[in-house]
């Protein structure tokens, strides 16, 4: 309370912060959530955000393991300490890993523990800053971080395509897989396109993702769904028999009374679609 924090001269450092090129290429990251798309900040963005807002204090630590089901419990936390808002998270984190297949690895050498554990653990902590810090601070800092990575310095966008085919290279993800999902040559990516490349490569490189989750392989069923199915049944269908002509009438039949449009009930207030 001594040294509040200068909310103008903090936002100031955090977009400065945002025109860094490494910050900006690992600001966001994207996964699948049901039929849609949910994008949000990385915990590089956010340890940024909260190290430049001041005034903050974040962290997790080991408070437990779970030896008949093999698991570490932890407790992450964020914390505003001007405001004094807190936010904390317990979570139990088992030490295996699924692989490729739905395998599953058991996780016995101590590094890898360690580092399985760390990477839970900070997206746990990554939930616990966004708590604490304005909304529209992080929205900010992550349009200004798609505007320093759309003007990359005047670096052709051919040469950043190269770049970002090498690095889905070096997680097993080749050319011809992301053309799938393009459904065009990569070389004739556009900015927004390259941008979403850039947060799936985030996602799989952290491992909060699953690679056939972006890149099903080709004659699977999210693939063949991608083709126009209802044209291509409605151009085999056989033609329909001409209709046989209606026989006349013996007396002329008195035209029915138009009918009367009744407007559909008005939604209930609870209803979810408003």
């Amino acid at each position: 309370m001594r040294w509040p924090r200068d909310e103008q001269e903090a936002r100031r450092k955090i977009m400065n912060e945002c025109t860094r090129q490494s910050l900006a290429q690992s600001a966001q990251y994207i996964f699948p959530r049901g039929d849609a798309q949910v994008s949000g900040p990385s915990i590089h963005l956010m340890q940024t955000i909260a190290r430049n807002w001041g005034n903050c204090d974040f962290g997790w630590e080991e408070i437990g393991y779970d030896e008949a089901n093999n698991s570490v419990m932890i407790r992450a936390w964020a914390e505003d300490r001007q405001t004094r808002v807190f936010r904390s998270l317990k979570k139990s984190i088992k030490m295996q890993k699924m692989l490729k297949g739905g395998n599953v690895k058991m996780l016995l050498d101590e590094r890898d523990r360690m580092e399985h554990v760390a990477s839970y653990a900070m997206r746990y902590v990554r939930s616990c800053i966004q708590s604490i810090i304005p909304i529209d601070l992080i929205e900010e800092a992550m349009f200004k971080c798609d505007e320093t990575l759309r003007g990359k310095e005047g670096t052709a966008i051919a040469i950043r395509i190269e770049k970002m085919a090498d690095a889905f290279m070096s997680i097993a993800v080749t050319t011809k897989m992301i053309e799938t999902r393009l459904r065009h040559k990569m070389e004739t990516c556009n900015e927004t396109e390259l941008l979403e490349l850039g947060r799936i490569y985030n996602t799989l490189r952290d491992d909060m993702g699953k690679t056939e989750d972006y890149f099903p392989p080709e004659g699977s069923e999210h693939t063949a769904a991608r083709a126009p199915v209802a044209l291509k049944k409605k151009a085999e269908a056989p033609p329909a028999a001409p209709a046989a002509p209606a026989p006349k009438p013996a007396a002329p039949v008195a035209k029915p009374a138009p009918a009367t449009y009744s407007p559909p009930d008005s939604l209930a207030a609870d209803d979810p679609l408003i």
